[in-house]
């Protein structure tokens, strides 16, 4: 989190000590991260803070921080798929639509550098 972001929320309630509550991003396990105002500055104990969009946290531990400082794998991935001959995401689709789809197989052709996996149809 930005220093400016967290004098933002501190501002905001001056008196109370902010925590942050949750599973730690890497390691899973449960966290507590308060960040209180002393005469001396904002002091973070417990981890590490991070809020990539407005009012979306995550914690991570002291240690996983220790080993690395950057925040992974915190975005969903929104999944396009082609309907109706235009690409739009799965997740503004309607149910029938979601039903469809959810319904819909995969399937992985061989590489024509392997001939012998392919699968004769007609001879």
């Amino acid at each position: 989190m930005k220093i400016k972001r967290l004098k933002e929320l501190i501002e905001e309630q001056p008196d109370c000590i902010h925590r942050w509550r949750g599973k730690c991003c890497d390691c899973g396990r449960e966290v507590t991260v308060e960040a209180v105002l002393k005469e001396d500055g904002i002091h973070i104990e417990g981890g590490a803070v991070f809020e990539p969009e407005r009012n979306r946290f995550f914690v991570k531990c002291d240690d996983c921080y220790a080993r690395n400082k950057m925040l992974t794998d915190y975005q969903a991935c929104e999944v396009f798929a082609r309907v109706v001959g235009y690409y739009r995401p799965v997740q503004n689709w309607n149910d029938g639509k979601k039903a469809e789809f959810s319904d819909r197989a995969d399937f992985n052709l061989p590489s024509p550098d392997e001939p012998d996996n392919f699968l004769m149809l007609h001879e």
